[in-house]
């Protein structure tokens, strides 16, 4: 009867991770993997600046292969996550050392911002999490940085 309900408590624990794993997969699976970076150019009049800023504005991006709707999770090794460690440091104050790697301190402050914004707390970067997350931004030719939302400026 133990062994029986021994290995029926191990079914039940395997089908539930495997049930889990099922439901966590698609959302992540409809983006490509994060695994380098992008400079994103964009006009800079919409930005929350006084005074408004008119000149074209440049940010670092996570990117697969320059397309910017990708995703960054656990254990991710690689630029993307250098420019999202730049990023939550800079602008949103995480105190991350920036190292390339995706680990639990990384994923505890995109929790952090997904649930602040209410997004659901996956811990999985994605477009979501960057359209809510604010990035350093400069005007070429300055070195001086200033942060805003990815969203108001399209990204």
């Amino acid at each position: 009867m133990t062994a029986r309900r021994s290995l029926a408590s191990v079914v039940t624990v395997l089908l539930t991770l495997v049930a889990a794993t099922a439901v966590a997969s698609p959302a992540a699976a409809a983006y490509p993997a994060c695994n380098n970076q992008v400079v994103v150019k964009s006009k800079g009049d919409i930005i929350s600046h006084d005074p408004p800023v008119t000149t074209t504005i440049q940010t670092q991006l996570p990117s697969a292969s320059g397309n910017i709707d990708c995703v960054i999770g656990l254990n991710a090794h690689n630029w993307s996550v250098v420019v999202l460690q730049l990023a939550l440091n800079a602008c949103h104050q995480a105190g991350l050392t920036v190292d390339g790697i995706y680990g639990p301190m990384t994923r505890n402050a995109v929790l952090w911002i997904q649930g602040y914004w209410g997004l659901t707390k996956d811990g999985i970067y994605g477009p979501k999490t960057r359209n809510v997350m604010e990035w350093p931004w400069r005007e070429p030719g300055h070195d001086a940085y200033q942060c805003d939302w990815g969203a108001d400026e399209g990204w």
